[in-house]
């Protein structure tokens, strides 16, 4: 399995189990506890959901080691067992999952409001107004919702 995908499966897990976006989820240098908002249970259901997708056992003692998203990348890197490569995506379908798209749409509208709500400067306001609305529009095709 090469390691993109271990990455995006990992990253995945992560944000489905921590409501957090794929941006903080992929960041390697982020600690799962400090970074991340999760507490010991949040932990172990993260490790269980690991060896479930990747078919592999995490002993305890080295489970309590795998502090950072780095850690849990390299950690599965070198001992998952699977021989997965990516299943083409169907004509006309995303290479990606929903969960990874939507957290970047939203993540993109949030930061063009930000943007737009942070500058006095009118054309700047009026470019990230159409940003906005162009990610909303995406957003709206794909998921049929407006993000508020």
């Amino acid at each position: 399995m090469s390691k993109a995908i271990v990455r995006d499966k990992l990253t995945t897990i992560i944000m489905e189990q921590l409501g957090v976006d794929a941006g903080r989820a992929s960041n390697i240098e982020n600690k799962i506890i400090e970074d991340l908002g999760a507490d010991s249970l949040d932990v172990v259901q993260i490790i269980m959901e690991i060896e479930d997708a990747f078919e592999m056992e995490i002993p305890d003692e080295e489970a309590e080691t795998l502090v950072t998203v780095d850690a849990l990348l390299e950690y599965v890197n070198d001992h998952h067992t699977l021989d997965l490569e990516p299943v083409p995506a169907a004509k006309g379908a995303l290479p990606f999952n929903e969960t990874t798209v939507l957290a970047y749409l939203d993540s993109s509208i949030k930061g063009w409001r930000e943007k737009k709500e942070g500058t006095d400067n009118a054309d700047a306001k009026v470019l990230a107004g159409h940003y906005i609305d162009a990610y909303q529009s995406v957003r709206t095709s794909l998921f049929g919702e407006v993000l508020p």
